[in-house]
């Protein structure tokens, strides 16, 4: 199928043409704005002088909802290609297609600032092109084309991720699979390489390779670069990106499912790992009051810690200890305990532990294991017997998951389809 895509500027349309045959998307002309019936007619002419089959538009930030004033007169123009075309339109994100068309440029030793037309164009192209990876295709035994993605960590046989990505795929129509990749530390190098050159359309990252991954990739957005942490990675026509969607997953959860208003709370954290690092971010921002982490290796903790300041009142590192524990929260406990360590986790090194006992942890307080697999852990019975309330790590797993599913393709996640199906997976277990 023959497609256009339109990067809409103020004063100037980039436009690109490509083929879900082919693959590659080719920078055209860009067309000098007028007015918007004008402008409208000049592309449906375009559409019809190139055979194009349908529009893809760029719209700034589509994937986060957060499109701003230029994506709002994005969104404007597109309700009126709509109703002047009886071609199929659809939208794209497009957050990072200047950046990449300039970097395209300089590299071809072409000036960007110096050709805005081009530069509109070739900002088309990359919109093109990650609306085609998106659909990039390959081959499956019944010859119907799929895009490919996955999951890499070590070890895998705790995740969920398979059940529900594929359960959404197929909710929304997408022919393709979500794969595990089984990642021992030493080989991550090589992994991501391979998946680079496989030509996926993206992944997911889990531990313990959230931290290391990053130095891997060709780009970080900005939360990624923050958290120096990555749960996401996207293919933008060839370069991969890291994302981090952990904080708003886990936000989301404590909010929605756990009822928690984070502002002004004492919240105590367990583990100081990548996971960590997403969740004592998003506290900080909502305005936690107070917020401890406790680690096995403290250093880790303190490095973690470091970076929060000015970002929170008060903050503290502590060993994971029951002494270090009772000391830091004496004049008062926390409201809110997170663990964010593998601990009481299914296949892991100590699925039968909890790093906290029920003498720990106060009454009333909420207990948020993000470990999902088994749907209760003994941190969460120890919470139980100590009167405190419970949440467990599904309901952020599924959020930050669907986050991702709209990183890649650009669709609305089916989280209800999502959640159901994590859901049937976990009571197969028993």
């Amino acid at each position: 199928m023959r497609i256009l895509a339109l990067d809409v500027g103020q004063q100037r349309i980039g436009t690109a043409i490509g083929d879900t045959r082919g693959g590659i998307a080719t920078p055209g002309d860009a067309l000098l704005r007028v007015s918007r019936a004008k402008d409208v007619q000049a592309i449906l002419e375009l559409v019809r002088r190139e055979g194009a089959e349908q529009i893809v538009v760029g719209v700034p930030y589509l994937a986060d909802r957060s499109v701003g004033v230029r994506g709002r007169a994005v969104l404007a123009f597109v309700e009126a290609l709509r109703s002047g075309s009886a071609l199929p339109v659809e939208l794209w994100d497009e957050r990072f297609s200047t950046v990449q068309a300039e970097a395209g440029l300089r590299a071809a030793g072409r000036q960007p600032s110096r050709d805005r037309a081009r530069l509109d164009s070739a900002s088309a192209a990359v919109v093109l092109q990650g609306y085609l990876d998106a659909h990039r295709t390959t081959p499956s035994r019944s010859g119907v084309q799929q895009v490919r993605l996955g999951i890499i960590g070590y070890p895998l046989r705790h995740t969920l991720s398979p059940v529900f990505q594929q359960a959404a795929l197929e909710a929304c129509g997408i022919e393709g699979r979500y794969e595990a990749w089984e990642t021992p530390p030493q080989h991550l190098a090589q992994q991501v390489r391979e998946l680079a050159e496989a030509g996926v359309l993206g992944f997911n990252v889990t531990v313990p390779h959230k931290e290391a991954v990053g130095a891997l990739l060709d780009e970080l957005t900005g939360r990624a670069r923050e958290l120096g942490a990555v749960n996401t990675v996207v293919n933008r026509g060839g370069r991969l990106v890291g994302d981090n969607t952990d904080g708003e997953g886990f936000l989301r959860a404590l909010k929605d499912d756990g009822g928690f208003e984070v502002k002004g709370a004492p919240v105590l954290v367990l583990g100081a790992g990548g996971a960590a690092r997403a969740v004592v971010y998003s506290l900080a921002k909502e305005g936690a009051a107070f917020i401890v982490v406790a680690n096995r290796t403290v250093g880790r903790a303190e490095a973690l810690v470091a970076g929060l300041k000015g970002h929170v009142a008060r903050t503290e590192a502590a060993p994971l200890t029951e002494t270090a524990l009772r000391r830091a929260f004496r004049a008062e406990p926390p409201l809110l305990i997170v663990n964010c360590t593998p601990m009481g986790m299914a296949y892991g090194p100590a699925p039968d532990q909890s790093p906290l006992s029920a003498g720990l942890i106060p009454r009333g307080a909420l207990v948020y294991d993000l470990v999902y697999r088994p749907a209760e852990t003994r941190l969460l019975r120890e919470a139980r017997r100590a009167g405190a309330r419970t949440l467990g790590g599904l309901p952020m797993l599924i959020y930050q998951g669907a986050a991702a599913f709209r990183i890649w393709t650009g669709r609305e996640p089916p989280v209800a389809v999502m959640l159901a199906a994590a859901r049937q997976a976990l009571a197969m277990e028993g």
